[in-house]
């Protein structure tokens, strides 16, 4: 098997933990990058009494998996036509809303939102993960800018598969462009329009396993937004985020990604708390300063929000 023969399929389940209701195939493809899948689980030890020195077994329970991935953040090209990862948002707790021909939406959800089915191949090894609920972090950097995946899911033995990986088609996935200059647009923070090096954003929402005597699920144990900002420096009588550190003034971040209709992404937090601004050199030898971010909610369930227009 080769280690670069490796595939990802997705679909929304319809009740929960009882994976896809219809077969996977190349339609459900999701284009990713740095995958990594972990087998997680608990142990118990036989310490019976016995005769002789020597290892105990290790007796595993609580299995389940986490996967982790990346993919770019783009618009799906055309306006109110739902972005490809569209799924994978809507399993990292978001509802997503579509204004057919206007927009779409993603916005926190109240409860624990949709789950996926998910198929991961690694050469003929297919790894089949059902009731996976996780998380996203935004990652915007001089480059591409990407979505990071951490996803929880039930346990299944992995399996043989002689079936050859899905022709599959990446048109849909190549409609992202790097930040930068007439791309990059609108970056305000508390207010004041800023020069942004790189930033971070974490809606903090915590996929846990959870398993009782006689049934297993992933839940969300908690919500705890955070992130964090490198700016050049403004001067003080511009804005002081020391003093509205210390004071604990709240303001709103938003920056948009992409000038063309259809692949232009506007990220929303409404009610933000800088914290511990440090000063930094930039590359430029101008001074920046490293910014940690509180995402906190001003309605209910509104720290963060992206809208694809």
């Amino acid at each position: 098997m080769r280690f670069r023969d490796r595939l990802l399929l997705v679909g929304v389940e319809s009740t929960y933990g009882a994976g896809p209701a219809t077969t996977l195939d190349a339609s459900n493809y999701i284009r990713i990058t740095e995958p990594s899948i972990a087998f997680e689980n608990e142990n118990i030890t036989d310490e019976s009494v016995r005769f002789g020195e020597g290892a105990y077994e290790d007796i595993p329970f609580g299995e389940h998996v986490t996967f982790t991935t990346r993919v770019h953040l783009f618009g799906s090209g055309t306006v109110g036509t739902a972005p490809p990862f569209g799924p994978l948002l809507r399993a990292s707790r978001f509802t997503e809303t579509v204004d057919a021909g206007v927009s779409v939406a993603y916005t926190l959800a109240s409860d624990f939102g949709s789950s996926l089915a998910m198929e991961f191949r690694i050469g003929n090894n297919l790894h089949a993960i059902n009731g996976a609920r996780g998380g996203v972090s935004l990652i915007l950097e001089k480059g591409i800018p990407m979505l990071e995946f951490t996803f929880k899911g039930l346990w299944a033995e992995p399996t043989h598969t002689a079936d050859s990986l899905p022709s599959v088609n990446n048109a849909p996935w190549l409609g992202f462009v790097p930040t930068g200059p007439g791309r990059t647009s609108a970056v305000t923070l508390h207010g004041q329009a800023v020069r942004p090096y790189s930033l971070s954003l974490n809606p903090g929402n915590e996929a846990v396993y959870d398993q009782s005597l006689v049934d297993e699920t992933i839940i969300y144990s908690d919500r705890d937004g955070s992130g964090k900002i490198q700016i050049e420096a403004p001067t003080l009588d511009v804005i002081n985020f020391f003093a509205r550190h210390s004071n604990r003034q709240h303001g709103i971040l938003a920056v948009t990604h992409g000038a063309v209709a259809g692949n232009i992404c506007t990220i929303n937090c409404p009610r933000v708390q800088v914290l511990k601004p440090s000063y930094t050199n930039l590359d430029n030898n101008n001074v920046g300063y490293d910014i940690d971010l509180k995402l906190l909610p001003d309605a209910g369930n509104d720290e963060i929000s992206l809208l694809f227009t």
